[in-house]
């Protein structure tokens, strides 16, 4: 092989390592992305449910007033 091959596929071999590293952090960003979008996937189910009781909460709580002003205004 010519001295002009040889370093014809050293940067080959080279690029190829490179690329492979490329991949190896994309993979390893794609992984942290996932597991940040799992986190925010499982904080938003539990403002969700938050969400929810407090509208319960809120509701009873109507009632409850309903209710008051219309013992005042019976007595």
């Amino acid at each position: 092989m010519s001295p002009k091959s040889q370093i014809g596929l050293a940067h080959f071999y080279r690029n190829v390592a490179e690329a492979a590293t490329g991949t190896k952090e994309v993979a390893h960003n794609v992984v942290g992305l996932r597991e940040a979008a799992e986190e925010e996937r499982q904080a938003s189910g539990e403002v969700l449910s938050a969400s929810n009781s407090l509208s319960d909460k809120s509701q009873a709580l109507l009632a409850q007033i309903q209710q008051f002003l219309k013992d005042i205004r019976a007595a």
